[in-house]
Formats: C-alpha cells, sequence, structure tokens
C-alpha cells in the first residue's frame, strides 16, 4: 500500500507532510519560548483557590498559583487522575507492546519514501525518516497484558531471529543497526473518549493524551494534543477577563470532542483489525507446473479480497483526509 498525504495536503494549499523526531520538535518549541519553560519537577495536586486562580503543588513542596492549568502529562496524567478521582485501572490494554528504537540508517529508496508500515499477523513494523541519516522504527506485537518481555540486548536479539526472523531484510537490518541505549518498550493503553467526564475543573483543563490516549496507529496522539493547544488559545484569546476562563475551557471541550473521538474511533479500529482480523493474502504460486495455495485460511482469503477491491486504500485516504481537515 501507498500512503498519500501529498494529495490531500495539496488541496487544502499545506505543505507536504514532514516527520520530526518528537524530542527535536520540543526542543525547537522550547528554545523559542526562550527560558518560559522549567522542567523537572513532579505535580502532585492542585487546588483551585477562591479568588478565582489555581494552585499546583509540587513533590519537591514548591507550590506555583496562577490563572489556569493545564494538564498535559500524558495518559497517566496526575491532573486527570485527581480531576476525575480514578487510577490506572481506567486505561484499556490494547493488545499490543511496541518497542521503538532510532539507528543511524540509509534505506536505497530514501528519496522515494519516507513512511513505511510492514504488516503481519497481530505484529507490525513501522520505520519512518526522521532526518540526519535516522530511522526511527516502531515493532508492535501482540501480547497479554502480563506477559514478561526481554529487556536491552536480548529484547533486540528476539526480535530479530524469532519476531521478525522470516521477514524482509531491511526490517532486520533496521533492528541489528540498532545501539542498546536507543531502544525502550511499553505496553499500549487507551481510554474510549470522555463524553460524559469534564475535560476541565475551575481553573484547571486538560489536553492531548491526557483526556483523549489513542492508539498509535494513525500517529496522531501528539498531533491531537497540538491541536487541542491551538483552539484553546484561540478560545482563551476571544475573553475579556480572567473570570472568564471558565467559559473558554467549556467552548474548548465542545469544538474538540467530536474529532478527538473521531480520531480515537480510527485509531482503536485499526489496531483492534490488525490485532484479531489480519492476516497475510492468499494467493497462488506455480511449483514444478502445479499450483500452490499459499497462506490458506479464512482471513486469508479476506485480505485478498480486500487487496482486490481495493479497500484497505480507500479506507487510507478517507483517513487522511479526515486527519487534514481544520481543527
Amino acid at each position: 500500500l501507498e500512503f498519500d498525504t501529498k494529495t490531500p495536503a495539496s488541496k487544502r494549499q499545506l505543505p507536504p507532510t514532514a516527520v520530526i523526531d518528537r524530542p527535536d520538535l520540543q526542543q525547537m518549541l522550547i528554545n523559542d519560548l526562550d527560558g518560559v519553560v522549567d522542567c523537572g519537577r513532579d505535580m502532585v495536586k492542585y487546588v483551585n483557590l477562591p479568588n478565582g486562580k489555581v494552585e499546583a503543588r509540587y513533590a519537591d513542596g514548591t507550590v506555583e498559583t496562577a490563572d489556569l492549568l493545564i494538564g498535559a502529562d500524558g495518559i497517566w496524567s496526575q491532573v486527570r487522575a485527581q480531576m476525575h478521582e480514578d487510577d490506572r485501572k481506567s486505561a484499556t490494554y490494547s493488545g499490543f507492546t511496541v518497542f521503538a528504537g532510532i539507528c543511524s540508517y540509509t534505506p536505497k529508496d530514501i528519496q522515494d519514501v519516507g513512511y513505511k508500515v510492514f504488516m503481519g499477523k497481530a505484529k507490525y513494523f513501522v520505520a519512518t525518516d526522521i532526518g540526519k541519516g535516522r530511522i526511527q522504527w516502531y515493532a508492535f506485537i501482540g501480547q497479554d497484558a502480563d506477559s514478561v518481555l526481554p529487556e536491552g540486548q536480548e529484547a533486540l536479539d528476539w526480535l530479530n531471529s524469532e519476531v521478525f526472523g522470516e521477514w524482509t531484510d531491511e526490517v532486520k537490518e533496521l533492528i541489528t543497526a540498532t545501539p542498546v541505549k536507543n531502544v525502550e518498550s511499553r505496553a499500549l493503553y487507551d481510554r474510549p473518549p470522555q463524553i460524559f467526564r469534564s475535560w476541565s475543573d475551575g481553573q484547571v483543563g486538560l489536553i492531548g493524551d491526557a483526556i483523549h490516549p489513542m492508539m498509535p496507529n494513525l500517529g496522531q496522539g501528539g498531533c491531537m494534543a497540538i491541536e487541542d493547544a491551538y483552539v484553546l488559545a484561540e478560545e482563551l484569546a476571544k475573553i475579556d477577563g480572567k473570570d472568564q476562563v471558565k467559559t473558554a475551557l467549556q467552548k474548548y471541550r465542545l469544538r474538540r470532542q467530536v474529532r478527538t473521538a473521531a480520531v480515537q474511533g480510527l485509531s482503536r479500529f485499526g489496531a483492534e483489525m490488525l490485532l484479531r482480523f489480519f492476516d497475510h493474502p492468499f494467493r497462488v504460486e506455480m511449483e514444478n507446473g502445479l499450483p500452490k495455495f499459499i497462506n490458506f485460511g479464512y482471513l486469508s482469503f479476506l485480505m485478498a479480497a480486500w487487496k482486490v477491491l481495493g479497500v484497505l486504500d480507500t479506507t487510507f485516504k478517507l483517513q487522511f483526509s479526515y486527519l487534514f481537515e481544520e481543527p
């Protein structure tokens, strides 16, 4: 399959899609803020004050007071945990564990293809060019929630020999080229759309994975967070005073709820399809003048039919078209 991201962008007079390593993007944004960002402290509690301000209390004993507090602290958000009075059990395990790595590698087709997805039964491998001669890859593997997986060099050896041992050479070369220090793994969780739960509490709001965590199949977790911030900034720019912050938070939620729920649903649907319904397509090869059936089975027949009918290609085009709409 080819993922055409240029056409939907050019139709909307937008530049073509480019991939950038997230730490690089974060550092660019931090540099642009010129010393405003203060890192390295863990917030343990917030308190809405009677005077219309909010207090953030940190693990080191320090306290900050502001007109607005935004929880952008990911799926295991401390801000969300306090706001909704819930814990890790409220998240749903996706069935996938992901290994992620960065290596120095230059594919032969780098001038034509910057993003690749290698698909298999209950596993898939994503590789993307992130610039400076580097490739970032993700190995998604269907695993039970309580599975114990190898770590360090053992993990790389396991991926190369047992998990992707029979896959294309490019996948194995990427894993081999990756230093152990550049590899991390984590179980993937998400939550259903928060339709009936608040996105704010007084002067406190939530954005990104803190309120709508999603599977990474569409690569939209960070993108949705950026859209959230953009829309929230627009709503805050419309108010006349600090006493209207709560109203801005409510309007932000109304503008974002449907779109983020849709992307959450599409991401979860893709994960479920890959984990439970995807198989290698059925095909026929000739061997010694006789037909040989490869990948003989119900799901393999289904995948072959979808390929002929262009179902997956059409699905991806519709997804990309929606993702390029205005936030």
